[in-house]
């Protein structure tokens, strides 16, 4: 997982500390994670009062986090009128027009945020996420004996294999792989990863990436080493990381039962499974409700970067607390987007998110981005990786914004 600067831009209004419990409040019911309840709340509140600036702002950014993009770029372009100085409003109509593919109007907004490779980026690609995919969709198998999925795919014509990671943004490039395929450079940035750490990257562009019989055209893309994660791919040499930002051009079904990714245009309909809503924060977290020990109501965000064996959640230290959970002795050092960082595992000893629920969750701490709790203003809890969904499908429909999980054993 990273934290972007589009995600540091989106935070609007973040608070700096955990309301003791839920109520009525809006804000409140905001903080901790009722978005649905806290969004008729504020509706309400702006229909009696107008200029209730909160109301707006909150409003505005729900809807961008549900996909609702028209209504979002309305109420945050009224918003940006009315302040032109407000840099985290700026921030949010520029990743709304990027996921609306308006790149140019996106790269004004990110070059009044002074971020100049981003916008040169996105001002190079005229037609951006072109898909092209069968209407009976794709199928690609995860490569056998890895601990995350790996896909074979192809960049710019060259064959390559790619982590999938859920908890990555725009898909990444290995440096290596980027210049044997003529990725185009725009120049540097950095990003928070697991630990808190921060690392440098570059912002490129890629004419196509192929993935089967599905094409996805003017890529933009991150470049940053991923040979290092050879490891967690069982040997095999990483040549890129595909994140959420293309995956949201798609349909796009994780199986971890069967091992393999199915990818069907947006708009399409399945069957089966239990739905439940998600949000997309930022440029990448897909965020869904979880309950906790049985009583303690969390958001977490869905990453399916962990690589342990097995591993399913990445918690925040508050929720290790809350839960009353006093962790083992003994450490060992992982590898993140950062550098190395240090956790504990341990087993979490009870999480339900939507129908499914498990008991002792393999679990790690000290990898959850302190930053990310409070990020956006609601509490975020933990990270939630492949490892809770073992022996399941899990759809991300982007479209009506619902994370589906359908049982295959």
């Amino acid at each position: 997982m990273k934290l972007t600067p589009a995600a540091i831009a989106l935070s609007l209004l973040a608070l700096t500390h955990v309301i003791s419990a839920p109520t009525t409040e809006p804000e409140s019911l905001f903080v901790h994670g009722h978005l649905r309840e806290a969004a008729a709340g504020f509706t309400a509140r702006l229909a009696a009062n107008p200029g209730d600036q909160l109301a707006a702002r909150r409003l505005a950014l729900l809807a961008l986090w549900e996909n609702r993009l028209e209504d979002a770029a309305a109420r945050l372009t009224a918003l940006v009128v009315a302040d032109s100085t407000d840099d985290e409003l700026v921030g949010a109509l520029a990743e709304t027009r990027y996921r609306q593919k308006r790149f140019a109007e996106a790269a004004l907004l990110f070059r009044r945020q002074g971020r100049t490779a981003m916008a040169d980026k996105v001002a190079a690609i005229p037609t951006p996420y072109a898909v092209s995919v069968p209407g009976s969709g794709v199928r690609l198998a995860f490569a056998p004996g890895a601990i995350l999925p790996v896909l074979a795919v192809q960049v710019n014509g060259q064959d390559a294999h790619f982590l999938l990671d859920t908890g990555a943004g725009e898909t990444i490039l290995d440096k290596d792989f980027a210049d044997k395929v003529g990725a185009v450079r725009f120049g540097t940035d950095s990003a928070t990863y697991a630990g808190g750490r921060r690392a440098s990257f570059e912002h490129g562009a890629v004419d196509s990436v192929q993935l089967g019989a599905a094409i996805v055209h003017g890529v933009p893309v991150h470049i940053q080493n991923t040979r290092q994660y050879a490891a967690a791919a069982g040997g095999i040499s990483v040549d890129g990381i595909l994140g959420t930002g293309l995956l949201s051009q798609f349909r796009a079904t994780l199986d971890f039962e069967q091992q393999v990714l199915d990818l069907a245009p947006r708009g399409s309909s399945g069957t089966g499974g239990t739905p439940l809503p998600f949000w997309l924060l930022g440029d990448h977290f897909v965020t869904v409700p979880a309950v906790a020990m049985g009583h303690i109501e969390a958001l977490m965000v869905f990453d399916t970067g962990l690589a342990l064996p097995g591993g399913a959640l990445v918690p925040a230290a508050s929720l290790v607390a809350e839960a009353g959970i006093d962790l083992p002795q003994g450490s060992v050092s992982g590898l993140g987007g950062g550098g190395t960082v240090t956790v504990t595992p341990f087993e979490f000893p009870r999480l339900q998110v939507g129908a499914l629920e498990r008991s002792n969750v393999v679990a790690v701490a000290g990898a959850f981005p302190p930053t990310l709790e409070h990020q956006f203003g609601v509490r975020i809890g933990a990270l939630l990786s492949h490892g809770f969904f073992a022996g399941h499908r899990v759809t991300l429909d982007f479209e009506i914004m619902q994370l589906i999980v359908d049982a295959t054993n």
